[in-house]
């Protein structure tokens, strides 16, 4: 989106492995959830789809016109699989490393048509551009369901003893 086009949004395409029980597609399911629920209309690039999830993301496969609809990609890969999606515009990196990224990572990321690179926490932002990423890097930290996550209050104690077999 150039300066001149800057509007709101409607429309993401969402380019990320969505249908597995790992920690990652969950977080990118409940990402597209949370899009939807703000009334964005989204398109998925993961063909496939499963019966066990949320029935709505059976209607995100219906493509809107590339050429002229206003979009924005978010692309929830590793770089390796960036190029999948290297047609699209307005494409944003969304990765989530601890540590030092590769060299061959790095390249790939300084070379692709990003905007923007996404990463959840500082620690990983200080470390991609310790690596060497010139793209800019911004925090969107993860979200946390309160439906989902509520602490309980626990008892305090003086001491206590801790196990650790191994």
């Amino acid at each position: 989106i150039t300066p001149k086009e800057k509007r709101v949004v409607n429309k993401f395409v969402y380019d990320s492995v969505l249908f597995t029980i790992e920690g990652i597609t969950g977080h990118a399911r409940n990402e597209i959830l949370e899009l939807k629920k703000r009334g964005k209309e989204i398109y998925i690039t993961d063909p496939n789809y499963n019966s066990l999830y949320e029935e709505e993301f059976k209607n995100m496969y219906v493509p809107f016109d590339w050429r002229k609809d206003a979009y924005i990609t978010i692309v929830n890969q590793p770089p390796v699989r960036w190029n999948n999606t290297a047609h699209l515009r307005n494409r944003i990196g969304y990765l989530a490393f601890d540590g030092k990224l590769n060299k061959e990572w790095v390249k790939i990321i300084n070379e692709s048509n990003m905007i923007e690179i996404w990463t959840p926490s500082e620690y990983c932002k200080k470390m991609f551009i310790k690596s060497g990423v010139q793209k800019p890097v911004i925090v969107i930290p993860h979200g946390v369901d309160n439906k989902v996550f509520q602490p309980k209050q626990i008892d305090q104690f003086d001491t206590f003893t801790f196990l650790a077999i191994g």
